[in-house]
C-alpha cells in the first residue's frame, strides 16, 4: 500500500511541475508579445493646421503614416 501511495505522489508531483510550467509560460508571453517600444515609424500624423507645413515636418520627423487635405486653388499659373 505505501508503495502505491509513493507512486500516487510521484505522479502527482510530475502533474503539479507540468501545469506550473504551462502556467508559467502563459504568464510570460504577453512580456514576449509586446514590441520593444514606440517611435514616430508608429505613429500616425493628423492634419495639423497649428503647424506651417505640417506634411514635410511629419515626413521630415519619419512618421509611419501621414495624413493630408488637398485643396485645388482656381486660377494658378503653370509655368513650364
Amino acid at each position: 500500500m505505501k508503495r502505491i501511495q509513493l507512486i500516487n505522489v510521484s505522479i502527482q508531483m510530475k502533474l503539479l511541475r507540468s501545469l506550473l510550467c504551462i502556467a508559467g509560460c502563459f504568464y510570460l508571453l504577453p512580456v514576449w508579445a509586446q514590441t520593444p517600444g514606440y517611435s514616430t515609424a508608429n505613429a500616425h500624423s493628423h492634419n495639423d493646421y497649428v503647424q506651417e507645413k505640417p506634411f514635410f515636418l511629419a515626413y521630415k520627423n519619419q512618421f509611419g503614416s501621414i495624413e493630408t487635405d488637398i485643396h485645388l486653388t482656381v486660377n494658378v499659373a503653370c509655368e513650364p
